[in-house]
């Protein structure tokens, strides 16, 4: 292989996962349910690609210590509130940070919610779409606010006089009997952008934003990425690709009832014969999925710059959080506090990265003396064999390591050979040790 085609060769890290949840609600929906998908015609038990996602997000940031701890983003809608108070402690005027502020934040982010839409003078607070931002990104957006005071106060005064000479327009037409263009349906100024409404601003806070590159050294955005549509150009394409967990098999799901048993006991011992003061139920089921995920390394350094170390070490915490964080959501039980059966990494060479679901798109399903982990693990085997077979590519996964129970380990045929091991970091260190070398 040419050193060029060596450097655009793909290096993928790929996870398989056979996680048994046990019998619980580790992840319901706005009715109390167990989140559920229809897969291969049956429902199947489901955890959101959202909850995954903040369990693993969650276990990163407390273990993520040292200097890479500040390179974490944090996720907010708070911007114009955080800026404001920054400002004020700088000693700007609460007039200018009233409007420059918000401004300045609206035309980075989007649009800027008011706190009261009743109150005469809207005050702004919060902008409408959450943003996920880098702390050097915050820091490089304060700065360039406050370096460029002078000039925006200055186009912020020319802009208040024309604001002002329009604000008494409309209240002497108003006096006059005729509505303001824009109030007869509700509309007016509080829901005409900051921008549009002090164009001088606008038009220099669009000017001096372009100097921002947009980027950002958070390694959770460039392994996750983001959206963002006031400006596109701060979109992050990101490093791993995730399916939601899909149940194996299908749902049952079983109803416990619950009463007030305090209340029964106390009306029991005074001699009545005791009711319930409240008869409730919660739903649960089997929760034994499957999950698989994709990391395209060569991406995240790319969206770190070529930050090899950083690229790695967010590599490294993530496939540990998705091996052992739990979902954090709200829970009545610790029963879903399990760790998965069965854990395979492969690294891949060529092509893209691929799902592996469609093992599972008839439902698993066994009898007795039969093991529904070690079924699934033998139909992951089985696909393997089959998307090897039907895309040729043998030579393209130098490596595979395995953790997991004996039983379902032992039934992976057709993914050996493969090194297995005891303990996931010793796993994870292999991975990462053979995806530097293919670099």
């Amino acid at each position: 292989m040419s050193e060029k085609q060596a450097r655009k060769q793909r290096v993928l890290i790929e996870i398989r996962g056979i996680h048994n949840l046990g019998s619980g609600n580790p992840n319901r929906d706005e009715t109390g349910q167990p989140k559920t998908a229809f897969y291969g015609l049956y429902p199947r038990p489901r955890v959101s690609y959202q909850a995954k996602r903040r369990a693993d997000r969650e276990w990163i940031r407390r273990e993520l210590t040292g200097p890479l701890a500040d390179r974490l983003s944090n996720s907010t809608r708070e911007l114009p509130a955080e800026f404001r108070k920054e400002v004020l402690n700088l000693g700007w005027t609460e007039a200018e940070a009233s409007i420059i502020v918000p401004a300045w934040i609206e035309k980075y982010v989007g649009t800027i919610e008011p706190i009261d839409e009743k109150a005469d003078e809207a005050v702004y607070l919060r902008t409408k779409e959450m943003r996920r931002i880098g702390n050097d990104e915050w820091r490089a957006l304060l700065d360039l606010l406050v370096q460029n005071k002078d000039d925006l106060v200055k186009a912020w005064e020319q802009d208040a006089v024309k604001v002002a000479a329009e604000k008494e327009k409309e209240e002497a037409q108003a006096k006059d009997g005729k509505a303001a263009k824009g109030k007869k349906n509700g509309g007016g100024k509080k829901d005409k952008a900051l921008c549009t409404e002090y164009p001088t601003l606008g038009k220099l806070i669009g000017t001096l934003q372009k100097s921002l590159s947009g980027r950002t050294n958070a390694l959770d955005v460039a392994l996750l990425g983001r959206m963002c549509t006031a400006r596109s150009s701060d979109t992050v394409d990101g490093a791993l690709y995730s399916t939601p967990c899909i149940g194996i098999s299908p749902l049952y799901v079983e109803t416990d009832f619950l009463i007030a048993l305090d209340e029964i006991a106390a009306k029991r011992k005074s001699g009545g014969q005791g009711s319930a003061a409240m008869i409730a139920h919660k739903e649960f089921a089997d929760f034994c999925v499957f999950d698989d995920l994709v990391i395209d390394v060569r991406q995240l350094i790319d969206n770190l710059d070529g930050d090899i170390d950083g690229a790695f070490e967010i590599i490294r915490l993530q496939l540990k959080a998705h091996a052992v964080s739990q979902l954090v959501g709200n829970r009545h039980t610790m029963r879903t506090d399990t760790f998965p059966i069965l854990y395979a990494m492969s690294l891949r060479t060529a092509g893209q990265p691929i799902s592996m679901m469609n093992a599972f798109r008839q439902p698993v399903t066994v009898y007795d003396g039969m093991s529904l982990t070690v079924e699934a693990a033998k139909r992951l085997d089985k696909h393997w064999a089959e998307l090897r077979r039907m895309l040729g590519d043998a030579d393209d996964i130098p490596l595979t390591v395995v953790i997991g129970n004996d039983d379902e380990t032992d039934a992976l045929q057709a993914m050996a050979p493969f090194v297995r091991k005891d303990s996931i970091d010793v796993v994870i260190d292999e991975i990462i040790e053979s995806a530097r070398k293919l670099l």
